[in-house]
């Protein structure tokens, strides 16, 4: 465009496909890339990014990273299941029983 000089009667410049128009004295158009103008992403842009980057490093844990949080998981389940278990028979209340006998 700087070739032009004085001869540009206007310019407009195109974000979306990052282009400056400009058009002459004598009606002649040029049009050059724009590298200097960078297209703002959207929100919905930024989102996508941001899962593909949670999705990628969700998938570079390691076999033995999965290992341990299964199980972690999977005892800490057991132990749910147990409390519960205990508590639906009773004997979890007998317990807190005994123990309040035992501090006072």
């Amino acid at each position: 465009m700087a070739r032009h000089g004085s001869r540009i009667r206007s310019v407009s410049v195109d974000r979306g496909g990052a282009t400056t128009t400009a058009v002459l004295d004598d009606g002649s158009v040029d049009v050059a890339p724009n590298h200097a103008v960078q297209a703002r992403s959207t929100p919905l842009e930024r989102a996508v990014v941001f899962v593909q980057r949670a999705l990628a490093a969700a998938r570079s844990f390691d076999r033995a990273e999965r290992l341990f949080w299964t199980w972690t998981v999977a005892s800490f389940a057991a132990l749910l299941v147990l409390l519960g278990v205990l508590a639906s028979t009773g004997l979890l209340s007998g317990l807190a029983d005994a123990g309040a006998v035992i501090t006072t």
